[in-house]
């Protein structure tokens, strides 16, 4: 299991950083072994690391680090049932991206309450914040961002507006072609067809 070996990593990782006294890295470490196990679906477990991930989170800083935190903890809550305090956490996450005109971070975090939302079964405010996630994403050519905002407003336009819901399917058709697609093969390829005539020259 992955998860497990990347949770036994961050567990080493971080008696290191105690040993130093890098509260910001431990808080990180901390964040990085709930989301290993929230991924592996031992929500209480990581429940007790995101707290001291918070613990020893310096709030004030409202950082990208902070954000990111703040999000998975938001994240975490969700899947636990807390709605209230998944979008508590959202809502501060944010804040601060757009305090520090993140798009980066405000990408995943407007995506991640779209999904909220779109699983609440609240389509208008889904709809809302994943024409944000992409907004973001695309001001700063985030293609992950991007394709994933399309892929929720294609999804949720389905039961509401086809011609939106064709409209979205689209651009997560371009992009998904872009990072994945007939160019990105045809383009390993050429390098490798390259390489092999460089080889065949030398020889």
């Amino acid at each position: 299991n992955d998860n497990l070996q990347a949770i036994k990593y961050f567990k080493k990782s971080r008696s290191l950083f105690e040993m130093m006294g890098n509260t910001t890295m431990v808080s990180q470490l901390n964040a990085n072994i709930s989301r290993g196990l929230r991924r592996n679906n031992q929500l209480d477990s990581a429940l007790v690391y995101t707290k001291m991930a918070l613990r020893y989170l310096d709030i004030d800083k409202e950082d990208a680090l902070t954000s990111w935190i703040i999000m998975e903890a938001g994240t975490l809550q969700f899947e636990l049932g807390n709605k209230e305090a998944a979008f508590a956490s959202l809502h501060n996450c944010i804040d601060i991206n757009e305090k520090n005109d993140d798009n980066f971070y405000g990408s995943f975090a407007f995506n991640v309450m779209a999904g909220f939302f779109k699983n609440s079964g609240q389509s208008d405010s889904s709809i809302y914040y994943a024409k944000k996630g992409l907004e973001a994403a695309q001001k700063i050519g985030f293609k992950f961002g991007a394709l994933e905002a399309s892929n929720l407003l294609a999804e949720t336009y389905e039961s509401k507006d086809i011609k939106e819901a064709l409209y979205y399917q689209k651009i997560s058709r371009g992009i998904n072609d872009e990072l994945y697609g007939a160019k990105i093969v045809q383009g390993l390829q050429k390098i490798l067809s390259e390489e092999q005539e460089r080889l065949r020259l030398i020889e």
